[in-house]
């Protein structure tokens, strides 16, 4: 199985890109019933638990750093073990008890041994995450070019998947 995992911010104008494309994947009938949809918004802690299901892979869809507003990005995620951080900053980065921002909720997870073996992220970088309703046209415009990332990189996850890799 796989997760997919929207995060974002409805509240923040661009920051809501994660939720607003699992909503688009949520109206999609091609989709593999191996894959499942999960809303995480802003509560990441969720997300961890969720993780304590046994996935083989995880994809984080979310806004995330970029030069160019409206631009698509996928990324191998490169999670930080908490175990391995000096004292201060393992507890820094553990206090959230929330954990809306992935990263920090993929270093809990891994912390915990839950998070999958493969860990992506698909996003987009955002023109506008102030408060407000509505995303920009930049990160509107992306939302079909993520989608359809999303799902070359889920076909060749489901592939491994049956390979055994």
């Amino acid at each position: 199985m796989i997760l997919v995992a929207g995060f974002g911010n409805l509240l923040h104008r661009d920051d809501a890109f994660g939720v607003r494309l699992l909503e688009r994947l949520q109206d999609n009938p091609n989709l593999s019933p191996r894959v499942r949809l999960f809303d995480a918004g802003i509560g990441g802690m969720h997300f961890v638990q969720e993780l304590f299901c046994g996935y083989r892979a995880v994809v984080i869809l979310d806004a995330v750093q970029g030069q160019t507003p409206g631009q698509v990005r996928v990324l191998q995620a490169d999670v930080t073990d908490p175990r391995t951080l000096p004292p201060r900053l393992k507890r820094d980065m553990l206090a959230d008890l929330h954990y809306a921002e992935p990263g920090r909720a993929m270093a809990m997870a891994k912390a915990l041994d839950t998070l999958p073996p493969r860990a992506y992220i698909v996003g987009c970088v955002p023109a506008a995450i102030d408060l407000g309703i509505g995303m920009s046209p930049e990160a509107e415009n992306a939302l079909p070019i993520a989608e359809a990332r999303l799902t070359e990189l889920l076909t060749s996850l489901l592939r491994a998947e049956e390979v055994g890799e």
